[in-house]
Parts: structure tokens; C-alpha cells; sequence
């Protein structure tokens, strides 16, 4: 089984994870409660943060929005 097969929004739908106006304080507030429950969170995260600048712009992964993902790659060593 891949990880991915266990993470928690695997059948969910995807406008909780990339929403139509990610500017709105509360747009995130749904995936980041999916995310805190889900086993596969840092394997996600992993995943996306390897992607490096393509992935900036893209909905949330891992418990993070694109901007907390990139304030993460930039403090990486």
C-alpha cells in the first residue's frame, strides 16, 4: 500500500484542500483540521517540499499553505 492511499483526504473533495480564494483568513481552516488528524501528514509534506518552487502557489499539503511552505524552504539548510 502506498502511503498515499492511507492519507485522510483521499476521497475527499479537493476544493477543501485548494480553495477558490485562498486570500480568505478561514480558506484553509477545513484542510488544516483534515491534516491534523491524518497519519501520512509528514510523508505529504515531504513530498511537496522536495517539489520546490513549482509547488508555491498550490493549495494546502501536509498541514500547510503554499506561503507557510515557502517560509519552510527558505529556513531549510
Amino acid at each position: 500500500m502506498r502511503w498515499r492511499d492511507r492519507a485522510n483526504c483521499i476521497s475527499m473533495d479537493t476544493k477543501v484542500f485548494f480553495p477558490r480564494d485562498a486570500r480568505e483568513p478561514d480558506a484553509y481552516t477545513a484542510a488544516r483540521a483534515v491534516c491534523s488528524m491524518c497519519a501520512v501528514r509528514k510523508q505529504c509534506l515531504a513530498m511537496v517540499i522536495d517539489l520546490e518552487s513549482t509547488d508555491d502557489k498550490w493549495g494546502m499539503f501536509g498541514g500547510y499553505t503554499p506561503l507557510e511552505r515557502r517560509v519552510m524552504r527558505k529556513n531549510r539548510v
